[in-house]
């Protein structure tokens, strides 16, 4: 099945880019998504 196998590379690659999100500040444009994800990481 190449559907599945297509949804399953896409699901990979949104962990990597949010992974890579993290790890690269320099990423302005990804910064506020991951904040978004993680809002218990900003409260106190």
């Amino acid at each position: 099945n190449w559907i599945e196998k297509i949804l399953w590379i896409f699901d990979l690659l949104m962990e990597v880019q949010a992974n890579s999100a993290e790890d690269s500040p320099s990423q302005g444009s990804s910064e506020p998504q991951s904040r978004n994800l993680r809002p218990t990481s900003n409260t106190p």
